[in-house]
């Protein structure tokens, strides 16, 4: 990340960092370094007491600075770079589809990738994937210039991609030709980075125990560096 991006997203995050000074500490930690402990973490994946370590602070302190500052950044940037897309933003993305790719009335390119977690108590084989270990599903879907244009986070690993769309809120958007309400709510939540509960595709909570999940850091794959992805057809 160049310094300018860091300057820009700090801007744009700042006013839901800043803490206001209490008896307890002399100077509340800034937003410049929530947000690199927040970057570190997220390009790294390094557990919280290793971080904990290395920026000289608690491990709960880590937690709670992870998890406000990926709330600050999903609420404030999403509108920004990720907004609803709209008829006419459809009727672009297509022409550029069919510009660059030579593919007709194509809206879109969705594919999906599997993050591998812990086996949450009393799951069974609902999150083992056929790639042989427990995951959560991350779809995506990106305009013809390769932006996300949408994104869903949280299915089973032992779901197919056509079932972990299906339960999207973009599919139920365009079954309900309405997607500016239909996505719109479905993004009014803070994001939980800190024990995050099992939900379902339906957002939820299963009868799994409400065991966390827990995210294991796995090498870098460079074979999926390139796009691969499939194709939604308006």
């Amino acid at each position: 990340m160049t310094v300018q991006t860091f300057d820009y997203v700090l801007s744009n995050i700042r006013p839901s960092l800043v803490k206001n000074s209490c008896n307890l500490h002399s100077q509340p930690i800034m937003p410049e370094e929530r947000l690199v402990l927040t970057l570190r973490f997220l390009a790294t994946g390094s557990t919280y007491s290793t971080l904990a370590f290395s920026f000289k602070m608690g491990i709960k302190t880590v937690s709670v600075v992870i998890s406000e500052t990926m709330n600050a950044l999903w609420l404030t940037l999403t509108p920004l770079h990720m907004p609803v897309p709209s008829v006419s933003d459809f009727l672009k993305i297509s022409e550029n589809f069919q510009k660059k790719c030579n593919f007709p009335h194509c809206i879109g390119a969705i594919d999906g990738r599997h993050v591998a977690v812990k086996k949450p108590y009393n799951s069974g084989k609902l999150y083992y994937n056929f790639k042989g270990y427990y995951s959560i599903v991350l779809q995506a879907v990106v305009d013809a210039n390769y932006r996300y244009i949408f994104i869903d986070v949280g299915g089973f690993g032992s779901q197919h991609d056509s079932a972990t769309f299906k339960a999207s809120q973009l599919y139920k958007a365009l079954i309900k030709k309405n997607c500016d309400t239909t996505i719109k709510e479905s993004r009014e939540f803070k994001l939980i980075v800190q024990n995050p509960a099992v939900k379902s595709q339906h957002g939820q909570p299963d009868d799994l125990g409400q065991s966390p999940l827990t995210i294991v850091t796995r090498g870098h794959d460079r074979s999926r560096d390139r796009y691969d992805g499939q194709y939604i057809i308006s």
